[in-house]
C-alpha cells in the first residue's frame, strides 16, 4: 500500500506543493506505549503531592494504553474524587471483559478532548482508570494517566541514525526553520523523531542561499551519525521523543 502525503510550504517569494509517496508500514504500537496486564501497576507506583500513594502513568500523542484483564472489567471514573475512593457507581464501563486499547490523539482531533479537557468536559488532561470489581479497585487496581504532547530531547548536532531509519515516514524538502519540522512531528501521530537539515543550496540564486529538509521517522532515532563537514549557517540536527512514562513523585 501507499501513503500520500500533500505538504503546502510557503513564504513571501514561493509556495511549493510537495507529494510524497511512500510505502507505509501498517501502524504499530510504540515500542514505549503502555501495557497494563491483570491489573499489574507496580512500574507506575509513586506519591503525589501529599505524600500518598497512588499509580499515575504519562501517555504522549500517538501512544497507546492497552489493558488485559482476565478477571475485571474496565472503567473510567467520572471524576478524581470518584477515582480516590472507587467509587463504581460513578465511572462508566468502557470494557466488560477488561481488554482495551486506547491510543492518545493528537491535539487536532476533536474527539476525544483529551489534551484539553478531562472527564465529562472538566478541565484538566488526566484521567481516572480502575478495575470494576469493588475489592479489587480498592486493593490498589487503578490508574491515574496524563495525556500529554510529545516532549522531545534537546537537539543534537548529528545526524540521525538507527535500526528502521532507513526508511521515513516522510521527507519533505523546501525552506524554513526547524520550527516547522518539529511541529509536523508534533502534530503526526506515528512520528517519534525527526532529522532537520539545512544546507547551502547548488542551485541558489543567491550566494550562501540555504535549503532545508525534514525527515520524519516512526522509529526512536539514534543522535550519533555523522554530519559531514558543514559550512557556516548550515545544520543537522536529531532530535527523538522523549519515552518515560512514569511520573515521580513531587
Amino acid at each position: 500500500s501507499y501513503n500520500i502525503s500533500i505538504i503546502m510550504i510557503s513564504n513571501t517569494n514561493t509556495l511549493f506543493l510537495l507529494a510524497t509517496i511512500l510505502a507505509a508500514a501498517p501502524f504499530s504500537a510504540r515500542a514505549d506505549s503502555i501495557e497494563i496486564v491483570n491489573w499489574d501497576v507496580s512500574e507506575f507506583a509513586t506519591t503525589d503531592k501529599e505524600g500518598e500513594s497512588i499509580n499515575m502513568a504519562k501517555a504522549f500523542v500517538g501512544e497507546t494504553v492497552t489493558w488485559s484483564s482476565s478477571n475485571c472489567t474496565l472503567v473510567e471514573f467520572d471524576d478524581e474524587s470518584a477515582f480516590e475512593s472507587c467509587n463504581i457507581a460513578e465511572s462508566t464501563t468502557l470494557s466488560e471483559d477488561g481488554n482495551y486499547v486506547l491510543t492518545v490523539p493528537s491535539k487536532k482531533k476533536r474527539e476525544p478532548r483529551m489534551l484539553r479537557k478531562g472527564p465529562k468536559g472538566k478541565k484538566g488532561k488526566a484521567r481516572f482508570y480502575g478495575c470494576g470489581e469493588q475489592t479489587a479497585c480498592d486493593g490498589g487496581s487503578k490508574l491515574k494517566v496524563f495525556f500529554s504532547k510529545k516532549k522531545f530531547t534537546k537537539k543534537v548536532l548529528a545526524s540521525c541514525e538507527g535500526e528502521g531509519t532507513e526508511n521515513p515516514i516522510s521527507v519533505i524538502p523546501g525552506k524554513g526553520r526547524m520550527r516547522k519540522c518539529w511541529k509536523q512531528c508534533m502534530m503526526t501521530a506515528e512520528c517519534l523523531g525527526f532529522q532537520y537539515e539545512r544546507k547551502t543550496n547548488p542551485e541558489g540564486k543567491r550566494p550562501k542561499e540555504t535549503i532545508s529538509t525534514c525527515t520524519l521517522y516512526d522509529v526512536y532515532p539514534e543522535a550519533t551519525g555523522e554530519t559531514g563537514d558543514l559550512l557556516p549557517k548550515e545544520k543537522v540536527f536529531c532530535l527523538s521523543v522523549q519515552t518515560d512514562n512514569t511520573v515521580g513523585g513531587d
